[in-house]
């Protein structure tokens, strides 16, 4: 993993660890074991954001029935490929918690001031100005100190991965 890599992960660190609200729904599959339930929740959410209008009022279609058809067969018909958008989405933003884990757990276990200094700029969002005054430094000690974090964490990460090979 190169600095540049690293850096773009700490700044979608902190969205990463809390619980998006648009994607809450898709977390409560996470909840359920059961494929059965997993497939009845997502078919709930389908229905719930794409249901057609009631058909059983008689102003709701214009023609005829075979309208009514045609609404039903594109609703069914995009079912299958929701689900496994939903189930994708939701894979991929249980790995991004599991990335933003793990790397929380890497910047908790640099030296002091380091973790301090990326805590505060890449988990709390706070500018610069402002953590150098919470951890009374300079802004060039910020800078060193933040260099050495991201230096020390591209160095844990390539560790892992040479460790993960052999």
């Amino acid at each position: 993993m190169t600095e540049k890599e690293l850096t773009a992960k700490l700044r979608t660190l902190a969205g990463d660890i809390s619980t998006i609200s648009e994607e809450a729904k898709r977390n409560l599959i996470y909840y359920y074991e059961s494929f059965e339930e997993r497939d009845n929740i997502i078919r709930n959410m389908y229905v719930h954001d794409y249901a057609p209008v009631r058909t059983s009022a008689p102003t709701a279609f214009a023609n005829n029935s075979n309208e009514r058809l045609m609404v039903y067969e594109r609703f069914v018909d995009g079912y299958s490929g929701y689900m496994v958008n939903t189930l994708s989405e939701y894979r991929e933003h249980i790995r991004r918690k599991d990335e933003a884990g793990k790397l929380l757990t890497y910047i908790m276990s640099l030296p002091c001031v380091c973790t301090r200094v990326i805590y505060y700029c890449y988990v709390r969002n706070m500018p610069v100005r402002e953590v150098c005054s919470s951890l009374f430094m300079s802004k060039s000690t910020f800078y060193r100190y933040r260099k050495l974090a991201i230096e020390l964490l591209v160095s844990k990460y390539n560790e892992e991965a040479e460790n993960n090979m052999v």
